[in-house]
């Protein structure tokens, strides 16, 4: 198989397996009505197989990434377009950050006032179920969000460290040499920090 064909199937398969990995996923029911796979009961464990393609991907695009023959205009097109996705990520965690922390009251109270006007129909359960609920999924949410939290404060670190490492690299600033060395240096800080905050949780209020 060429290296575009195994790039295409662990991108799936990352696409795949994250799909199946979030709670209550349609997809997750309906393949849980199949043989073997209703032996599986936590949709969390799909994620190691996430995990593991990206792993390949990120080994692949690697190798690609160092070849002489590799579009230099193709690369520069790639690492702009990951850089402004960086920071539309990065801006949105701020602004969900400045409001969990200074207005997460007035935001709740904000929230449920669109609900009631936009979505409640009032024929069905009682406005203040939902309200529950919305808060409910509002804290579960902010862990994953609040940018003061390490499982999303050092990860935005670290991809703006690999961003600006490869800026350097194709502007010939850093040789093959160093930038191999500094991919190894980031992947296991990396590794340390994740391990280190794995059970790290901001305490629920709900």
């Amino acid at each position: 198989l060429r290296l575009s064909s195994w790039a295409g199937f662990f991108s799936f398969l990352a696409l795949l397996s994250f799909l199946l990995s979030i709670e209550r996923s349609p997809l997750f029911w309906a393949i849980h009505h199949f043989p073997f796979f209703n032996l599986l009961h936590s949709p969390g464990r799909w994620i190691f197989i996430t995990v593991f393609s990206l792993a390949v991907l990120a080994g692949i695009g690697f190798d690609e990434f160092l070849k002489e023959d590799f579009s230099k205009r193709r690369a520069q097109i790639q690492i702009k377009f990951l850089t402004y996705v960086f920071f539309v990520i990065s801006l949105a965690s701020l602004v969900f950050s400045f409001f969990a922390l200074f207005f997460e009251e007035r935001s709740l109270i904000f929230l449920k006032s669109l609900f009631l006007r936009f979505i409640y129909s009032g024929k069905s359960l009682p406005p203040e179920i939902y309200y529950d609920y919305l808060d409910k999924l509002f804290y579960y949410l902010k862990p994953s969000l609040y940018i003061l939290e390490p499982r999303v404060f050092f990860p935005l670190v670290f991809i703006f460290a690999a961003l600006f490492i490869l800026h350097k690299y194709k502007k010939g600033i850093i040789v093959p040499e160093q930038f191999s060395a500094w991919v190894l240096i980031l992947a296991v800080l990396n590794l340390v920090f994740v391990f280190y905050f794995s059970d790290y949780s901001v305490p629920s209020k709900v």
